[in-house]
């Protein structure tokens, strides 16, 4: 955060830019690196760069679809971009996060998250304590497995025999 804090303010004096706004040269080159990479571990490495070339794609994607949007958002949260206006991002420092603390709206999700990830936890608590229950050797196990799984068991039975009927109906 303190590198991103960093980046913006040099970018905005002018002392340090990526030039983001045209992302068509920002891709080429990052496929011309990731080429160069694999050229290298092959090359470099011989029969062990070819083994880490199976990791790769997913080590690729994961800087794509991860690593560079999280590094773009924590820029992206210095600054101020009216995407209406012609002017790109100016670097505003932390009146973003100053903003967001006294927004009401914004306490009123962080609470509605919290009790979102605290039912998530009751729920996944109470689902394992069934399943240790079933697990267990008590008495009526059997029983009690049919009764958890046949209503996830039957509803696609009754759709697909719905859908069938209705199909074969002249």
């Amino acid at each position: 955060m303190v590198a991103a804090f960093a980046y913006c303010a040099l970018a905005q004096r002018g002392a340090l830019g990526l030039d983001l706004e045209n992302w068509r040269p920002a891709l080429y080159g990052y496929l011309l690196w990731a080429t160069c990479l694999c050229i290298a571990q092959v090359v470099l490495k011989g029969e062990q760069g070819k083994r880490t070339l199976f990791i790769l794609p997913a080590t690729l994607f994961v800087i794509a679809m991860v690593i560079f949007p999280l590094i773009f958002a924590l820029t992206l949260s210095f600054s101020n971009w009216n995407l209406s206006a012609f002017g790109g991002p100016e670097f505003n420092g932390l009146d973003n996060v100053r903003q967001m603390w006294a927004d009401p709206f914004y306490w009123n999700a962080l609470k509605n998250m919290v009790w979102y990830t605290l039912a998530i936890l009751v729920e996944y608590a109470i689902a394992f304590g069934l399943a240790l229950i079933l697990a267990s050797q008590i008495r009526a196990r059997k029983f009690f497995r049919v009764a958890f799984l046949m209503p996830l068991m039957l509803s696609p039975v009754a759709v697909s025999w719905m859908v069938g009927k209705s199909m074969l109906e002249i």
